[in-house]
């Protein structure tokens, strides 16, 4: 299974599709691990969008983005 996603990611990125969008709570990084491996070779042609969740617990944000 592991192949043929990282084949369709690849074809997606042949077919013209240059942006991803994952995240690391997407099968715990896993997504973002085989999004890796299948564009490597092309990772500056690619536009990647991912989740940031801030952590309500803290009460102050030096740092956040």
């Amino acid at each position: 299974m592991r192949t043929l996603t990282r084949l369709v990611i690849r074809a997606a990125f042949e077919a013209g599709i240059t942006t991803i969008d994952t995240a690391g709570v997407y099968g715990d990084g896993h997504s973002r691990r085989i999004v890796a491996e299948a564009l490597s070779d092309v990772r500056h042609q690619v536009e990647y969008a991912t989740r940031v969740f801030a952590n309500h617990a803290i009460t102050t944000y030096n740092g956040f983005l």
